[in-house]
């Protein structure tokens, strides 16, 4: 991996990259490095290829207003990202019933929302199925304090806490 003015890359084999386990850790690793310099990087999709560093940099200045404001949004900032497992069994035994545990699933995501968000610039939230997946924007400066903050509220719950990562959910789609 190297760095090419405004961009870290890595050499791939051919054009067709295939998303295995390896390219996906190498991709990261770059992700990873560009991270631990103390900047914080826009990701980019994993596979996206050049035919060589001219097309690379033709690219990025082609985006530079775009990169530069995804750039600004994000300095200073890393993505943090509690992952919570919340109950699946819904209670069928009435409408009231299954509505009042469907609010219990909610509350609680939103209540763990509510409490980390004053550590936190921006939130994304997921949900699929039994999981909630919040990701969240926090300065570098910040970061303990999130930390502490996310271990207390979700001791007692079926929660991980990843991060510090960069910002993938908070950059430009592309």
């Amino acid at each position: 991996m190297r760095r090419l003015g405004d961009a870290w890359v890595g050499d791939v084999s051919s054009r067709s990259v295939k998303a295995t386990v390896d390219r996906i850790r190498a991709h990261d690793a770059v992700v990873s490095a560009a991270l631990g310099t103390g900047s914080t990087p826009v990701p980019a999709r994993f596979g996206q290829t050049f035919a060589d560093d001219n097309e690379c940099v033709a690219a990025i200045s082609a985006k530079k207003e775009t990169m530069s404001a995804g750039l600004a949004r994000v300095a200073g900032m890393v993505e943090m990202t509690v992952v919570l497992r919340v109950e699946t069994t819904l209670d069928s035994s009435s409408g009231t019933a299954y509505l009042q545990s469907l609010a219990r699933r909610e509350h609680t995501a939103r209540d763990l929302n509510a409490g980390l968000s004053g550590h936190a610039h921006e939130t994304a939230m997921r949900v699929e199925g039994g999981v909630v997946t919040l990701s969240h924007l926090v300065e570098r400066e910040a970061l303990s304090m999130y930390i502490e903050r996310a271990r207390e509220l979700t001791s007692g719950l079926d929660a991980r806490i990843i991060g510090p990562a960069a910002p993938y959910s908070f950059g430009p789609p592309e």
